[in-house]
């Protein structure tokens, strides 16, 4: 019997070990800057690295984003200055709930502005 305890302790802790070393990457822009001047009219786009990341919304006209399996791409067509404004891309849950705002290490963030048309 202490046996089979000895061994069900060490199956709960290695379990602990298991899931805290699983969590969530902390998603990360691909860019070494975190603003962005564009031009009006222009194209731009940007990709968040990172296990199930999402970009908040609500994001303006004329703005996509396209998911992929460890990535998420956010593409501003058409910039304007509506599009003048913070993004953040952040973890995703498995029942497409963003992750609670207070954990740490959740989101990322870039500045995007866009000057008034001439």
């Amino acid at each position: 019997m202490a046996g089979m305890k000895r061994f069900l302790t060490f199956g709960v802790v290695l379990l602990g070990v298991i899931s805290a070393s699983c969590g969530r990457s902390t998603p990360t822009i691909d860019s070494k800057e975190v603003e962005f001047v564009l031009s009006p009219l222009s194209t731009f786009n940007i990709s968040c690295i990172g296990e199930n990341v999402i970009w908040a919304e609500p994001l303006p006209r004329n703005t996509f984003v396209f998911p992929g399996s460890d990535s998420s791409t956010l593409v501003i067509y058409n910039a304007s200055v509506e599009h003048t404004g913070t993004y953040t891309c952040q973890n995703q849950n498995p029942d497409d709930r963003p992750v609670d705002e207070d954990e740490e290490f959740n989101e990322a963030v870039i500045y995007v502005f866009v000057a008034g048309e001439e």
